[in-house]
């Protein structure tokens, strides 16, 4: 019995063929091939190297699930992927990708980047190292600054 396969098509123009249950861990997709039956699926806002990652991310995930293995080992060795996975991409790619999790309503991608993302503001000491790290400029000014300090002071 052969496999239902999907093609998805990124903003710059590059086809993926994939399984019909890898596509559908996206609950956005799966609507639009209940919609669009046997179409190409277009998206516009997602880059092939967005969506190629998208797609390792649920390849890995129906792998996984779809094994039958749903013991502890298997949902840590899948957690453990998950961390190296998000660990091994640069931080535009990690912002477009929750931006892609979002869009494409993928709970599990959305927690694991957005994880990541904590994890790095966590590991930062002060607000100026987190706007370094994120290139957020600040504009207040430093009396707008020593206003919020005030209002949001511990009591003693």
């Amino acid at each position: 019995m052969s496999k239902k396969m999907i093609v998805l098509k990124s903003s710059d123009g590059e086809s993926f063929v994939v399984e019909e249950a890898v596509a559908r861990q996206s609950k956005i997709i799966s609507f639009l091939v209940e919609e669009l039956p046997d179409q190409e699926l277009p998206f516009t806002n997602l880059t092939s190297e967005i969506l190629r990652n998208v797609i390792e991310y649920c390849k890995k995930h129906v792998v996984e699930y779809g094994s039958g293995d749903s013991s502890s080992s298997s949902s840590d060795d899948l957690k453990k992927w998950d961390v190296k996975f998000v660990g091994e991409i640069d931080q535009p790619t990690l912002m477009d990708l929750i931006m892609a999790a979002n869009y494409l309503h993928i709970p599990s991608l959305l927690d694991v980047t957005c994880q990541k993302v904590a994890d790095m503001i966590a590991a930062c000491e002060d607000e100026k190292e987190i706007r370094s790290t994120f290139n957020i400029e600040n504009d207040f000014t430093e009396e707008e600054v020593e206003a919020i300090r005030m209002e949001n002071q511990y009591p003693n």
